[in-house]
């Protein structure tokens, strides 16, 4: 009986040390977790500093220091991008020196300006900016003066007006943004430009009741007014762009699409399965035959830029008035597609495949992604046809914009 006793007390003995050593275990394990999340932490606001700085290299090795482990999408994304404008900047820099080398400045500013938002730290190409601004000041005086008349004549109707149609105020929109690429620092017209922006997400928002998203044709129709263009041909570069991200070649050197200061676009596969070989007929509701396919379902995954970044970036630029001077280069054969932008490739690759002129196709393109950055700041959400629905999230480091799929929304056939 004693010795019952003894050894169930010995066993008892065991499992408490046992306990003791599992408990201790776990609580230096948590505490290495927190460890290693909290200095993963340091190293990501170090990267972002270093970011800020326009140091890509030190932003990468301050990223690099994060064991794969602990980084989180937030992480991923900004690493994903760091890499995509690292490339970019020396991309752009090589190009800068060849066609200044050359004497090839007619259709340079707008790279230039890109290249500034990739390495602001450079003066250097904030003075050659500066020169071909006033060289095309110059070129463009005459037109300018006449542009500057229509507008405030226009201005002083818009300003008369309290009713004006979403689409009256989308080309009012388009008409000072084209106005400001000639004189970015005209006062009045900057004014008026907000004095827009605000009418227009107010008219967006009575539109859109509160819990129901903004449907797409409303975002075409706005998108029509503000290209002048037709809804036809706004479908196809909205339909064009939906194609390209879920396109297999869009994926074929990278795991994302990201669109500078908008988002990243990736895609997942769900399912792959066979069709039926017999279906029945809309017509006569008999079983026909019919040649099987193999389809693959997807789902879209987006996160846009915080609003504030996108706010900030809004502020760096003329909405609704892209440059086309590229497509010249590119139709001289001096300029080739690899050497374009995101934007700019997207853009071509569009318009083969709608068969749209590519002057057209971008025009509505650069439109699409400013008109929805302007929506975006307004958190309204936008429901894409029977695609799925963008819609704001909060989060930690502010509010994005994420896409939520409608099932069967995304299939590829092979």
């Amino acid at each position: 009986m004693g010795r019952g006793v003894s050894r169930n007390s010995q066993s008892w003995g065991r499992q408490q040390e046992e306990s003791k050593e599992e408990e201790e275990a776990a609580e230096k394990e948590e505490k290495e977790e927190e460890a290693a999340e909290t200095e993963a932490a340091r190293h990501f606001a170090e990267a972002k500093t270093h970011r800020e700085a326009y140091d890509y290299v030190a932003a990468g090795n301050a990223m690099d220091s994060i064991p794969e482990s602990v980084r989180d999408q937030e992480m991923l994304e900004f690493t994903q991008n760091l890499l995509s404008e690292h490339e970019e900047s020396q991309r752009l820099l090589l190009q800068i020196k060849t066609c200044l080398e050359n004497r090839q400045v007619d259709y340079l500013l707008p790279t230039v300006n890109r290249a500034i938002e990739l390495r602001g730290d450079r003066k250097d190409l904030k003075k050659l900016a500066l020169q071909l601004q006033e060289r095309e000041a110059k070129q463009m005086q005459i037109p300018k003066k006449a542009a500057e008349k229509q507008l405030l004549a226009a201005v002083r109707e818009a300003k008369a007006s309290e009713d004006l149609s979403l689409e009256q105020i989308a080309n009012l929109l388009h008409r000072s943004s084209k106005y400001l690429r000639l004189d970015p620092n005209h006062a009045q017209i900057k004014s008026f430009q907000n004095d827009v922006k605000t009418r227009f997400i107010n008219k967006i928002r009575s539109q859109c009741p509160a819990f129901k998203p903004l449907p797409s044709s409303a975002v075409i129709s706005s998108l029509a007014a503000i290209c002048n263009a037709t809804e036809q041909e706004v479908r196809g570069v909205v339909d064009g762009f939906w194609s390209h991200v879920i396109a297999d070649k869009t994926y074929a050197d990278k795991e994302q699409l990201t669109i500078p200061f908008f988002g990243t676009f990736s895609r997942m596969k769900l399912k792959e399965y066979r069709t039926d070989a017999r279906v029945r007929s809309p017509v006569t509701g008999q079983l026909v035959n019919v040649s099987p396919k193999n389809v693959t379902r997807h789902r879209i995954v987006f996160r846009s830029r915080t609003l504030p970044e996108i706010q900030n970036a809004m502020k760096k630029r003329v909405l609704f008035a892209p440059s086309t001077l590229w497509i010249k280069r590119i139709k001289a054969n001096r300029l080739e597609t690899a050497d374009l932008s995101v934007k700019r490739r997207m853009a071509v690759a569009i318009a083969q495949e709608q068969q749209m002129p590519v002057e057209v196709t971008y025009r509505v393109l650069y439109s699409l992604f400013d008109l929805l950055s302007l929506l975006f700041t307004a958190e309204i959400s936008i429901r894409w046809f029977t695609r799925g629905e963008m819609y704001p999230k909060k989060l930690t480091n502010g509010i994005t914009y994420r896409f939520r799929n409608f099932e069967n929304a995304f299939l590829t056939e092979k």
